[in-house]
């Protein structure tokens, strides 16, 4: 899969699970991308609480982000 890359959190413009992909993902600035290939479609309720938790600290983190 190659190298890992270290992102800062406060890059982070959001995190999404689009319908249409296997993988959650980080948006960064640009609207590029970043798989988190840790959060996988087929893990099915695993997944639905790794995203809660994962908005929840991008919320808690990301004040100045409006509501999705």
């Amino acid at each position: 899969l190659g190298n890992y890359r270290v992102i800062p959190w406060s890059v982070v413009v959001d995190v999404r699970f689009p319908s249409k992909l296997r993988f959650a993902q980080l948006v960064l600035p640009g609207e590029e991308t970043l798989a988190i290939y840790a959060v996988q479609r087929w893990d099915k309720e695993l997944a639905v609480e790794a995203m809660d938790g994962l908005r929840a600290l991008f919320d808690a983190t990301h004040t100045d982000h409006q509501d999705r």
